[in-house]
């Protein structure tokens, strides 16, 4: 009997800033500007100090101090800006709740930010361009697995769908389905619905483990950064075959997926020093 689940708990979690849903839309939006773009953030009391302490963080501190919100934006980028913003309301979001999930204690935001990272590194090596809302849809991809740890509760999740693998031997995400009557990409992709994301990121979160169907780009990049994120502690699965189609229309070869998995590595440490210091 799948577990009942009303999508109206998506209103449970946190919601996103007002302002950070309004400079995901602008960074979506050729036509907007840096000026509008300050002014959205100079509206905001708290994302103002944010963003000035970014600007003026150690690990790219500037020569001079940066002291305005349009010197910020100047330095930093809107994409980043938007980045920075979304990742540090899900780190508030995963932190106090998930002490354990199926990736073990606190590795679902780990994940998260190795996919973010993924994306942001397809995007420098793909002959392809990638979307710059690539590494936003990576950081929320598993946003619904969240949402199903404090509907349900961790314990309740991981020992009913464990179950239903062994049992049917099925995927993790058809065990959800045959649980939940729904997955965790689905959930995902009605709270990027609810924070009026773009339609394109929606359905890269929705369909991340759809790797039978092009969507474009986007969800290309997503699903090759999510099997990326994966090989964080430990080498590239074999399993990336699974996704030779999406690395073949990013125009990424083998040789380069390996490099990226050790890149990514790497840069883990910095990126969660730098979110980890802009919580409040």
């Amino acid at each position: 009997m799948p577990e009942s689940f009303d999508p109206r708990d998506i209103e449970n979690l946190m919601p996103m800033p007002i302002s950070s849903v309004r400079l995901a839309e602008m960074v979506s939006d050729p036509a907007s500007t840096i000026r509008e773009f300050t002014r959205v953030i100079e509206l905001d009391q708290a994302l103002t100090v944010d963003v000035l302490h970014w600007a003026n963080y150690s690990f790219s501190a500037p020569d001079k101090e940066i002291a305005t919100v349009r010197d910020a934006v100047v330095r930093l980028g809107t994409a980043n800006i938007l980045k920075l913003a979304v990742g540090q309301h899900l780190l508030a979001a995963f932190s106090p709740s998930l002490s354990k999930t199926d990736y073990g204690e606190n590795e679902l935001w780990r994940h998260s930010v190795a996919a973010a990272l993924a994306a942001e590194n397809l995007a420098v090596v793909s002959e392809v361009p990638i979307p710059g809302m690539a590494f936003t849809a990576a950081l929320i991809h598993d946003v619904g697995k969240l949402i199903l740890c404090r509907r349900l509760g961790y314990d309740t999740i991981h020992e009913v769908i464990q179950s239903i693998i062994e049992e049917k031997q099925v995927t993790y995400i058809e065990a959800e389905q045959t649980f939940l009557g729904t997955d965790h990409a689905q959930i995902g992709g009605a709270m990027a619905r609810h924070w009026h994301f773009s339609d394109d990121l929606i359905a890269a979160i929705e369909n991340h483990h759809r790797l039978d169907i092009e969507h474009g780009i986007l969800l290309d990049a997503i699903i090759v950064s999510d099997s990326l994120a994966h090989c964080v502690d430990r080498e590239l699965p074999h399993e990336y075959k699974r996704i030779l189609a999406h690395l073949s229309r990013l125009k990424v070869s083998d040789h380069t997926l390996v490099h990226l998995s050790e890149k990514i590595r790497q840069e883990m440490n910095n990126a969660e020093s730098l979110w980890n210091t802009s919580v409040r």
